[in-house]
C-alpha cells in the first residue's frame, strides 16, 4: 500500500499540529515560570513582613513592660512623699511655711513703716 497524496498531507498537518502544541507548551512553561518567580518574590516580602511585625512587637513589649516598672516607681515615690509630708518631717515643712509668711507680714510691715 503506498501513501497517497492525502495521506501525506494529513501527516504533515499532525506533525504541524504538534510541533505547535510543543511551542504552546514552551510558552506555557515560560509564563508558568514568570508566575512561580513573582510568587516566590511575594512570598519573601511577605516573610520579612511578618519578621519586621514580631520585631515590632518584642519592642512594644520591652516598652510596654518598662512603663509598667516606671509607673509603679512613681506611684512608690508618691507614697514616699505622701508619708514623708504627714508624718514628722512634713510638720517641720509647714511649721516653715508659716514662719515664712509671718517673716513676710513683718518684713511688709517694716518697709511700709520706713517709707517717706
Amino acid at each position: 500500500m503506498e501513501p497517497t497524496d492525502a495521506t501525506i498531507e494529513i501527516l504533515k498537518s499532525i506533525r504541524d499540529e504538534i510541533q505547535g502544541l510543543g511551542r504552546r507548551q514552551d510558552e506555557t512553561n515560560s509564563r508558568l515560570d514568570r508566575v512561580v518567580q513573582e510568587q516566590i518574590r511575594q512570598a519573601t516580602a511577605i516573610i520579612e513582613l511578618v519578621r519586621g511585625q514580631e520585631r515590632h512587637e518584642r519592642l512594644l513589649e520591652r516598652h510596654e513592660q518598662a512603663l509598667v516598672k516606671l509607673i509603679d516607681e512613681v506611684q512608690g515615690l508618691g507614697t514616699r512623699i505622701d508619708n514623708m509630708l504627714t508624718g514628722p518631717l512634713g510638720e517641720q515643712v509647714r511649721e516653715h511655711g508659716q514662719r515664712l509668711a509671718s517673716l513676710d507680714q513683718r518684713m511688709t510691715s517694716i518697709e511700709q513703716r520706713l517709707e517717706p
